[in-house]
């Protein structure tokens, strides 16, 4: 009969440079979250009024922080699926640029921007610019956009269309 040999043993057996790779990768996981912690009690003393004291005892408070908000994010459930439908909006870097270069500008006509659009798993070609010419439609950190879709393309009967992102949570 055959038994297995204890896993102590195992990592005891090992080469050393197999071991000093693990030990590696623990040392540079345990450096990344002292980081963090650090860098989060860096944040908080610079945007306190009151002097803050970094001691270990505040050190290991947030470093034990860290760990257990990662913990928590990876034992989350997924988010459930939402009922609404989706748009995936793509653009090229050139093509944002233009959309922002014309908000402040004085013209009231914008230029449209090429695009694509996927809808269902279908992508189809777009026409896109920001909607509206007055600064309350697009002064907002949230900016409310124009389609324009292929004269031969329609999405649920409609080819131009407005996707409205009010940043409050009124949309009145």
């Amino acid at each position: 009969m055959r038994t297995t040999p204890n896993i102590w043993y195992r990592l005891y057996r090992l080469r050393l440079v197999s071991r000093a790779l693990m030990g590696l990768t623990l040392v540079l996981v345990l450096v990344w979250y002292a980081w963090s912690a650090f860098a989060q009690l860096d944040r908080y003393r610079q945007a306190s009024d009151d002097p803050v004291v970094l001691d270990l005892a505040l050190f290991h408070i947030a470093f034990h922080d860290e760990l257990v908000r990662d913990l928590r994010r990876l034992t989350l459930p997924p988010p459930p699926a939402s009922g609404l439908p989706t748009f995936d909006l793509a653009l090229s870097r050139d093509g944002l640029d233009g959309l922002f270069r014309q908000l402040y500008e004085a013209v009231v006509k914008r230029d449209f921007e090429t695009g694509y659009l996927r809808k269902d798993g279908t992508i189809r070609g777009v026409s896109m610019r920001f909607r509206g010419a007055k600064p309350w439609h697009w002064l907002n950190v949230q900016k409310s956009m124009k389609l324009r879709l292929d004269k031969a393309d329609l999405i649920e009967g409609t080819r131009v269309f407005n996707l409205l992102n009010h940043p409050t949570p009124f949309g009145l």
